[in-house]
């Protein structure tokens, strides 16, 4: 009898062990594999996953050995920069003659991260012919720059006290606000950067308001079917979440609403304004968050206009071997794509019965390839993109950046080279001295700005004749391809503003304060082909007239003699700027009392 029990509570025992480890199986499949698990929940389990991926972006463009070597070492660097414009492509009219295809940029430099110091001679080159030399460096806290062919000293500024600065020159709007000291260090980048505990917080706070207002009738699935992303069939289950256009509407506004009041955004956007200012991009006034929740409530405001309707809408969420792959939102009216994998591809897409719209970002290694492309309803295809590739030996290292635009006639290409070689030491490193550099913050308020004018006076011609064609052939260039507004002539002058510019920037550094009579006479013969008369009320102020193309050399030897004989004076010179049509109109000269 005893071991009839023993073989029954053996028995029991064994049923119990097999039951408990069942169930453990059954737990361990649940939360481990997609066993089991309804529609709804893997739904959201791999939206959430696809959230993530989104707010993780930035890790594409995480520092990569390169980044490494140039901020741990001390480096020369040689770097090429060419352009290359074609217009009419596929037409009769094809043209390849654009003056800045034959333009090269060449820079050869030293930089010592760590002891902020960076060096750059920057040479162009029109063909073979050297245009433009000009010098930059950094040592610490100076910044400056020296046109090799004009001047023997570097103009310098120390980043600090840029108010006292500015206060001796001539009043600029541009340059009231500037800062004390104009941080200089990038710290966008970290904006970008979520914790996990953050990406955690934003996946489950918006999956739970689907979750919230959905039902599981609303969710099904279908297995084993494919998808393509980037041109590959992946094979991968969908789970569906099947909508009305009036529900998914209503879920929007619920997810904005939200937005408004998230504290892990409003913080990123808080740190974005901060940034902003530090830098001098917009002032305290200009409030990001203001245009943020205003651009929320006018896209709540038009969802609510339009938010009746029974049309069947979905949200698709493809999963392959466990990872979240592509989401999808189609409505009658739009579908938006989503196609992720594994911090190798990412692609943003938006369709609708007027263009479609996709942004892709692609990682292979050492190579990053970003890609903007607009077609509209009438086929007509714009692409931007950016390549960048990479290349790390030992001590020598190689980046190439390839930037193109092209549509159906139109093909723009900037082309990058950069070489840096790891070095010791440098050979010839350039420092600073009494004799090679000026620093302007030292300067009085009538140094600085005689200095001011002799540097206008030496690179005028530079720039009007190396600079300035640049220029008007890049504008040309944006409108020929729709960048900027074709350009009208105004009708009062029959002058485009390009040709307005070109004008004006002759006396860009004219103004300055307390200038002796021979340095006022020295900036007169530097625009004496655009004066034609000059008009006097007293001997205390003389206003020059200014044209484009004409001028009078007898009412210049006038002013300049007078000048001449009276060389103890000083003057405070000014431009003033025709109110209708923005060009230059008089210089005029304001003698400072004795």
């Amino acid at each position: 009898m005893v071991k009839k029990k023993k073989r029954i509570v053996v028995a029991i025992s064994i049923v119990v062990i097999f039951i408990i480890l069942i169930t453990a199986i059954l737990v361990t499949l649940y939360l481990t594999t997609d066993a089991f698990k309804s529609s709804k929940t893997l739904f959201e389990k791999y939206l959430g996953q696809n959230i993530e991926d989104i707010i993780n972006i930035a890790s594409f463009f995480e520092k990569d050995d390169y980044d490494k070597l140039i901020e741990e070492n001390k480096y020369t660097n040689n770097t090429e920069i060419t352009m290359n414009y074609t217009e009419g492509i596929g037409t009769t009219s094809e043209k390849t003659d654009s003056s800045i295809n034959d333009l090269k940029i060449s820079m050869d430099g030293q930089v010592d991260k760590k002891e902020n110091y960076n060096y750059q001679k920057i040479d162009l080159y029109n063909l073979d012919t050297k245009t433009l030399s000009l010098e930059y460096l950094q040592n610490n806290n100076d910044y400056g720059i020296r046109f090799s062919d004009l001047f023997k000293q570097f103009t310098m500024v120390e980043n600090s006290n840029l108010n006292e600065l500015v206060a001796k020159l001539p009043e600029n709007d541009d340059l009231k606000n500037i800062p004390d000291t104009i941080e200089l260090k990038n710290d966008f980048g970290n904006i970008l950067k979520f914790s996990q505990e953050e990406v955690e917080n934003i996946k489950n706070r918006y999956v739970e308001i689907i979750s919230k207002n959905t039902s599981k009738e609303n969710f099904s699935k279908q297995k084993n079917g494919s998808v393509t992303i980037n041109e590959q069939k992946i094979r991968a289950n969908a789970y569906i979440l099947t909508l009305t256009k009036e529900q998914l509407n209503s879920i929007y506004i619920k997810l904005l609403e939200e937005l408004k009041q998230d504290d892990i955004i409003l913080s990123k956007i808080d740190q974005l304004q901060q940034s902003l200012e530090k830098y001098n991009i917009i002032n305290n006034d200009d409030k990001i968050l203001d245009k943020f929740n205003e651009y929320l409530d006018k896209t709540i405001t038009k969802i609510n206009e339009n938010n009746i309707g029974n049309e069947e809408s979905q949200i698709i969420v493809y999963e392959s071997q466990g990872n979240s792959i592509k989401t999808i939102i189609q409505t009658p009216d739009y579908t938006n794509d989503i196609d992720y994998i594994n911090n190798q591809f990412i692609q943003f897409s938006n369709s609708n019965s007027e263009n479609n719209n996709h942004i892709k970002i692609s990682k292979n290694n050492d190579e990053i390839n970003i890609e903007l492309s607009n077609q509209q309803n009438n086929n007509e295809t714009k692409i931007y993109s950016i390549n960048t590739t990479k290349e790390v030996n030992d001590k020598n290292a190689n980046k190439k950046i390839n930037l193109k635009y092209e549509d159906a006639t139109n093909k723009l290409e900037v082309k990058i080279n950069e070489n840096i070689q790891i070095v010791d030491n440098f050979q010839n490193q350039i420092t600073l001295d009494e004799e090679n550099s000026i620093i302007l913050n030292d300067l009085e308020t009538e140094q600085l700005q005689n200095l001011i004018a002799t540097i206008n006076q030496g690179t005028n011609d530079t720039i009007t004749t190396v600079i300035t064609p640049i220029t008007e052939e890049i504008l040309r260039i944006a409108r020929n391809i729709g960048w900027i507004n074709e350009e009208v002539n105004l009708s009062n002058i029959g002058l485009t503003q390009t040709e307005i510019n070109r004008f004006n920037a002759k006396f860009e550094f004219v103004g300055a304060q307390n200038v002796e009579s021979k340095e006022v006479v020295n900036i007169i013969n530097s625009i004496k082909d655009n004066i034609i008369d000059v008009e006097t009320s007293s001997e205390k102020q003389f206003r020059l007239k200014l044209d484009r193309s004409n001028s009078n050399q007898e009412k210049v030897n006038i002013i300049t003699q007078y000048l001449t004989d009276e060389k103890s004076k000083k003057y405070n010179i000014k431009v003033e700027f025709n109110q209708e049509n923005g060009l230059a109109e008089y210089v005029v000269l304001n003698r400072v009392e004795d």
